[in-house]
């Protein structure tokens, strides 16, 4: 009978640690999002609240690759309407279509069309030091490498999408 019970509490203890673990990590990977979009942009953004969804990266030894990030919004949905209030409304601009679209990044990383919602450009190829903010150059010919990164917000679905290539 108390090796029974002696089980038990050792299996309630050993399911709250995972419960808490869990917690903890989700926290962590909310403010880990915030330093990397912090680190590879000049956004300043507020992911408390939010719960990170999906995180893949391809990038390889020498650098190339993509990053996705998807982060779940529904519980602060209105904070995060405030936050990209500045930001560019949707439809991508010509070139980010092409890239995005065409080329097929949103499609091999899971990205729906969104159609309500805001978009933040980050250009950090060394071509783009005078303006960061614009796309226009990142189909050039002249660059032999596209860096950049492109925050997706989708307020039908309350979903943050960061997005980094880097080739």
């Amino acid at each position: 009978m108390k090796g029974k019970r002696l089980v038990r509490r050792k299996a309630v203890c050993l399911i709250l640690t995972g419960v808490l673990l869990t917690g903890l990590v989700s926290c962590s990977s909310a403010a880990g999002a915030e330093r990397r979009i912090r680190r590879k942009t000049d956004l300043e953004i507020d992911l408390s609240g939010c719960r990170i969804k999906e995180e893949k990266d391809t990038h390889a030894a020498m650098g190339d690759g993509e990053y996705l990030l998807v982060i779940d919004c529904r519980e602060n949905g209105a904070d995060m309407r405030e936050q990209t209030r500045e930001w560019r409304e949707f439809p991508l601009s010509g070139e980010l279509q092409a890239v995005m679209v065409e080329e097929g990044a949103a499609e091999r990383n899971g990205i729906p069309e969104i159609g309500t919602g805001a978009w933040y450009f980050y250009d950090r190829h060394p071509a783009a030091a005078g303006d960061r903010h614009s796309e226009n150059g990142l189909l050039s010919f002249s660059r032999c490498s596209r860096n950049f990164s492109l925050v997706l917000y989708d307020a039908e679905n309350e979903r943050l999408y960061y997005y980094e290539s880097d080739t």
